[in-house]
């Protein structure tokens, strides 16, 4: 629904607790970011949190949507999801 074209989905984004903190996140998330740009493909990923949403708000992502996650089987109802969009950025830009 919001990037109905071509896209990238950023799948998972995860850092040992031991080693959070130490800029492996950024690196990576500046190196997709320099793909989808020379692409000119947007970026979409899920990700739950507001600490979360903070960190790739720092990359260029936008909040598209947020959402509560019900599974029949799972008592646990996960209220705190969001949809993030990063739009491509022209290298003039």
């Amino acid at each position: 629904r919001h990037c109905s074209g071509p896209h990238a989905h950023v799948r998972n984004m995860s850092v040992d607790p031991d080693a959070q903190g130490l800029g492996f996140c950024g690196k990576l998330m500046r190196a997709v970011n320099v793909w989808a740009d020379n692409l000119q493909l947007p970026l979409w990923l899920e990700t739950s949190g507001a600490r979360n949403v903070a960190i790739y708000e720092r990359f260029g992502y936008k909040t598209m949507e947020q959402y509560t996650l019900k599974c029949k089987k799972d008592p646990e109802v996960h209220e705190d999801e969001f949809g993030m969009m990063r739009s491509p950025v022209k290298a003039s830009e």
